[in-house]
């Protein structure tokens, strides 16, 4: 079977509800597992790709990987899921790494990247493209109301405020603060001051 057939035949065998007898059927999947597909069998969906599995990138400022020891967790929670799930570990990327259009789109383009997590880190432009080219866009540790990307975030004041308030019951009456970097000086600001801490 060649190539320029097996597709034809292949999409008759996988999704056409007249019978196919069981030779035909292996046939067709060895010839799609030479040609280097991966074949899904428990899916039910009849569905061949060269590549089924979903590719993750993570994009991380440098500084946050280097010096944060919460953003490794970040990023192992991630390998961990994926596993969990079968799927390829994330691929992590510096924020540096992809920061113009040729080098996001040569990055999903060669890894079959589907979807990107920005982790403490944004650009406008880039989301725009990534929306453009289909690729499916989370945000991680950022919160800004301007942007329609879903994102997963705690919520810093009220975290401080509660801790504040538990300090304040046990009789502390100095309270310093000690942050991680912020994405901007307001967040930063709004951290500390909002719940009381100067």
């Amino acid at each position: 079977m060649n190539c320029s057939s097996f597709f034809y035949w292949g999409s008759k065998g996988k999704n056409t509800d007249r019978p196919v007898n069981e030779e035909t059927k292996r046939k067709i999947m060895d010839a799609a597992i030479e040609l280097g597909y991966r074949i899904q069998k428990d899916s039910g969906t009849g569905y061949m790709s060269k590549n089924p599995f979903k590719h993750i990138a993570c994009v991380v400022p440098q500084h946050l990987i280097e010096n944060h020891p919460y953003f490794t967790e970040v990023l192992a929670g991630f390998h961990d899921r994926m596993n969990e799930l079968g799927y390829p570990s994330a691929i992590v990327r510096t924020s540096d790494e992809v920061s113009d259009s040729d080098r996001i789109k040569t990055l999903i383009r060669n890894e079959e990247i589907q979807g990107v997590a920005l982790i403490s880190w944004y650009d406008q432009e880039m989301i725009e493209l990534l929306e453009k080219e289909n690729v499916a866009v989370l945000g991680v540790n950022w919160n800004d109301e301007r942007l329609s990307v879903p994102v997963v975030d705690c919520d810093r004041i009220f975290s401080a405020r509660s801790a504040v308030h538990h300090l304040i019951e046990q009789g502390h009456e100095r309270i310093g603060f000690i942050g991680g970097p912020a994405y901007s000086r307001k967040m930063d600001n709004d951290e500390r001051d909002d719940p009381g801490i100067y």
